[in-house]
């Protein structure tokens, strides 16, 4: 045997076993090749090859010299063909990379801290919150930011953190949501100034609410929501948002305005039981009406807006008396947003409404947690104008919020304007450990707020229909009341919470307290220090 050469494979002996291996392997490689340029012609025809062969010295087969040109060209397209399959595989890489990084960027924004808001959160920033992001707002998603490109078409349900019916592009959703709040409230018998109903400890279904939300395409959102109690069904949401421009989107039907954080929040994510007694009497809720915004989706992560035209009177409608419209807007920065971590977090906000003059009985309805009323309604005949800010700062486990409001209106016979106005700072701090978002889902959570609010008529006046214990008529210019609030919440999991608060508050004047009225028509001095506890079971989905 002669030492040749043949694949790289040394052959001394075909009694050698490495030998024969590498002779064998040869072989096959050769028969292998003979095969397939026999073959190609049979199954492609138009590629009319000669399979007319010439063999070299060496043994190595070659084709006929007239072929050349035929296979230099079937090489050069197996090669563009080559190259044109490791491209689009690089291209799919690259696209699954993105769609990957843009799933986990829409999951920080549903979770992360922004104001707005859905709808219904208070999701959400609702489609478009804000609200999923501190206020954000319980807002829902405006649309899908990413699908995969690949997806075939069909519906999948499941359930994350609810259930859902979603398309398999991701560009359709529909969401059936819900939430429970079944509340203890503890407190003395107390009777209202304004109305003959009285208060007293107990249970109550403070909330029954049922609706869905989600998406009609990738920039169309809607929301739809009610309320169910034992008198009523009532309209909470009910519009759709596009967001075919991301730094415009455009709502339109009955939502929140653009006003305070704590309003913006979602029910199912505040940190006490009810809202402070500020935000609660004065600033506004669902109305009607229109509007531009970004919430949810702040601008380089810095800048966030909603600016919109509502009717201005809740969910009613104008009137030849109620004609005027109600502008509003609230202008965010998070300055820090690229900046040190521990003030990444830190959102501050202006808000603020004008209505021109409107005709009303009454309007705002100074009130406690318990629903106590402590200033007389006074009838309104001019222009309303609100307006204050607010902080919110989030850093590891802990939270810090702040807001101030001013509302004031006009009333009609030269009376001087009711002034309305109140602060509240809250602080959280989860001594378990976890990072305080929106929409937790463990953890043991402290919580404790100081609010003050005041009503000022700006001039005294007599209460009609009431007098003191000597017979005289009652007269009152204004009432001061601070709240102190201590509070537990324990998150089972995201769609389950419980919650304990003890509020003390302390009232200015003696005449306007739960504890004032003690018959018909009769105001003595009572008690200006008021004891509560309100307790909380929340389910939601």
């Amino acid at each position: 045997m002669s030492n040749a050469r043949h694949s790289g494979c040394p052959i001394d002996r075909f009694t050698n076993p490495g030998t024969f291996k590498c002779v064998t392997f040869s072989v096959c490689c050769y028969s292998f090749g003979v095969f397939l340029l026999c073959a190609i012609p049979a199954f492609f025809p138009s590629l009319q090859f000669d399979t007319a062969w010439a063999q070299s010295g060496t043994g190595a087969i070659i084709p006929a010299s007239g072929n050349d040109a035929r296979l230099d060209e079937l090489l050069r397209r197996m090669e563009i063909l080559e190259a044109n399959l490791r491209e689009s595989e690089a291209k799919r890489i690259a696209l699954m990379k993105e769609m990957q990084r843009l799933k986990a960027d829409l999951e920080t924004a549903r979770s992360g801290v922004t104001n707005q808001i859905s709808a219904s959160d208070e999701r959400r920033i609702q489609p478009g919150m804000t609200e999923r992001d501190p206020a954000l707002s319980q807002e829902p998603l405006s649309a899908k930011d990413a699908k995969a490109p690949d997806s075939p078409g069909g519906l999948n349900a499941g359930w994350d953190k609810g259930f859902y019916v979603r398309s398999a592009d991701e560009n359709f959703e529909f969401r059936p949501v819900g939430i429970l709040h079944v509340d203890f409230r503890g407190h003395e018998d107390e009777r209202q100034i304004n109305t003959n109903d009285t208060l007293a400890s107990t249970f109550d279904i403070r909330r029954l609410r049922l609706g869905f939300e989600g998406y009609l395409s990738k920039d169309i959102g809607y929301n739809f929501e009610m309320n169910i109690d034992e008198d009523e069904t009532e309209l909470i949401f009910a519009y759709m948002n596009f967001g075919y421009i991301p730094w415009a989107n455009l709502r339109a039907g009955q939502f929140k305005e653009p006003f305070s954080y704590e309003v913006l929040y979602p029910e199912k994510y505040l940190d006490f039981v009810e809202r402070a007694n500020i935000t609660t009497s004065v600033a506004p809720a669902e109305s009607i009406g229109v509007m531009a915004h970004n919430l949810g989706r702040p601008y380089m992560d810095i800048f966030e807006y909603g600016l919109g035209v509502f009717n201005g009177e809740g969910t009613h409608l104008n009137n030849a008396q109620n004609d005027s419209f109600e502008v509003a807007g609230r202008f965010a920065l998070t300055p820090f947003a690229h900046g040190l971590e521990w003030l990444k977090k830190l959102k501050l906000a202006a808000n603020v409404t004008y209505l021109g003059d409107q005709n009303r009985d009454f309007d705002f309805r100074p009130r406690t947690s318990e629903r106590f009323e402590f200033f007389p309604r006074l009838p309104m005949d001019g222009a309303r104008l609100r307006f204050g800010g607010d902080l919110q700062w989030y850093y590891g486990p802990y939270s810090l919020k702040a807001e101030y409001i001013r509302a004031e209106e006009g009333r009609s016979g030269g009376e001087p304007d009711l002034i309305t106005d109140g602060w509240h700072v809250d602080a959280t701090w989860l001594v378990t450990g976890e990072e305080k978002k929106i929409g937790m889902e463990s953890g043991w959570e402290l919580a404790a707020r100081y609010e003050e609010i005041r009503v000022d008529a700006q001039k005294p006046f007599q209460l009609t229909g009431f007098i003191d214990i000597n017979g005289n008529p009652v007269t009152v210019e204004d009432n001061f009341v601070r709240t102190l609030t201590l509070g537990v919440n324990k998150y089972i999991n995201y769609n389950v919470k419980f919650q304990v608060n003890y509020e003390h508050d302390w009232y200015d004047n003696s005449f306007l307290t739960p504890t004032s009225r003690t018959g018909d028509n009769l105001l003595e001095s009572g008690d200006v220090s008021v004891d509560k506890v309100l307790m909380r079971m929340q389910l939601f989905f």
